[in-house]
């Protein structure tokens, strides 16, 4: 945890403290809308309630845009857009606040995206997914058609079966979307390496497969974890198979083995370089 993020959360603390110490300076009253009812907020409560918010988003937004080190496997352009969209949908919580019937977005935007965001980092996990996230994507999917049937409802014009035509509507839309996170979550990909080993004669496994391609690559053994949603305890156990099938028996430690297959697989890239030649 850096220091921006200390000072705004001990910022954000101290305008809390303030806003329950003197709640009708902040808050001057409430309105139904046809969502429920929102608070009012005074022009010096949605200051300093939206500056926790400015200065929070600029500083995430400094630290994606020039990180002390990017990890390859996070598509920057993706990442920076689901920021900026998360973003937008925790603004959109100011607008009812203002008397606009708006509902606000990020209880659902903040939801779906952790649950996409999720599927996308666990991209290259060979295990199928679990019934925690089956269940997340059935909640998530509910969410989002509600949201765009609230959104509709608002919309449409009054007549005879506008509430039968936005419960048709936000059905569709949460079969649909739960068809697409069901789809996206059994897709199955392989990481986009510059190369491929011929490693069949050591029989090795897929998942050993993958961790040599990735050695072979210079990665570290963190981010092997990450890309393969593993274990550390579960990774030295893969170590240990792919050492015993590939490498001379030795009494080397793992880090001097893990130095070895490193050294052995560079060397097999750049036979099969000079083959490829």
């Amino acid at each position: 945890m850096n220091q921006a993020t200390i000072g705004i959360a001990i910022y954000a603390l101290a305008i809390d403290l303030l806003c329950s110490s003197i709640p009708k300076t902040f808050v001057y009253g409430f309105s139904p809308l046809s969502f429920g009812m929102a608070p009012l907020l005074t022009v010096f409560g949605g200051f300093l309630g939206g500056s926790v918010h400015f200065f929070a988003i600029s500083v995430s937004l400094y630290f994606v845009l020039f990180p002390l080190e990017w990890i390859t496997f996070l598509n920057r352009k993706k990442f920076i857009i689901s920021l900026c969209v998360w973003w937008f949908g925790l603004f959109s919580n100011f607008l009812p606040m203002y008397g606009f019937n708006f509902p606000p977005l990020h209880p659902v935007v903040d939801a779906t995206l952790s649950v996409l965001l999720s599927i996308y980092l666990n991209r290259y996990n060979t295990a199928r997914p679990s019934i925690y996230s089956l269940i997340a994507s059935i909640l998530i999917s509910l969410a989002v058609g509600l949201l765009i049937g609230i959104i509709v409802l608002g919309i449409l014009p009054t007549f005879p079966f506008k509430e039968f035509a936005t419960s048709v509507i936000t059905t569709v839309t949460s079969l649909l979307f739960f068809a697409y996170l069901l789809k996206t979550s059994l897709k199955e990909n392989k990481p986009n390496l510059s190369f491929s080993l011929s490693l069949e004669t050591f029989s090795l496994s897929k998942q050993e497969l993958r961790i040599c391609e990735l050695v072979a690559e210079g990665h570290s053994r963190s981010f092997i974890r990450l890309i393969l949603n593993v274990s550390d305890g579960t990774l030295r156990n893969h170590l240990k198979s792919i050492y015993s099938k590939v490498l001379p028996e030795s009494n080397s430690t793992s880090k001097d083995q893990l130095q070895r297959l490193t050294v052995f697989l560079s060397k097999q890239k750049l036979l099969e370089g000079k083959s490829d030649k």
